[in-house]
């Protein structure tokens, strides 16, 4: 029911009577992830989170998911891993469409020499991330 409905009918707001939704937290599940010690296992979910996305960009995201916490990978490296070595900059591109920055790390990918490269949330935010891993930037 709308804002405008509610006021209407005289029904008050629902915010606060309905149970959260989503996935419940797990206790510490936050500490775990900032430690490196929390494993993400989405290879029950995997198909249902890539299938809107093109298979070139499924590869480029299973590869990505592939770099260890608190490593770094180029762009090239992504590009040689999923057998097309000369797509760097379509690595990129499909990093910055990505739709899954919480479970994809494509913050873990930067340039062949050492630059940060481009980030969807801005070029600080991959330097906080990164140092966060334990990363030297």
């Amino acid at each position: 029911m709308g804002r405008r409905l509610r006021r209407q009918s005289g029904i008050s707001s629902p915010r606060g009577t309905k149970k959260a939704r989503g996935i419940p937290r797990r206790e510490g599940a936050q500490k775990q992830s900032a430690a490196g010690t929390r494993k993400l296992d989405i290879t029950g979910i995997e198909d249902k989170l890539l299938k809107d996305c093109t298979p070139f960009e499924q590869r480029v995201y299973r590869a990505v998911l592939r770099i260890p916490r608190g490593e770094t990978r180029s762009y090239r490296w992504v590009a040689v891993r999923i057998g097309s070595p000369r797509a760097c900059r379509a690595v990129g591109q499909a990093l910055r469409r990505n739709p899954f920055v919480g479970i994809v790390p494509c913050h873990r990918v930067v340039r062949l020499d050492g630059g940060l490269g481009g980030f969807s949330r801005g070029a600080r935010r991959k330097k906080k991330m990164l140092r966060d891993e334990g990363v030297m930037v």
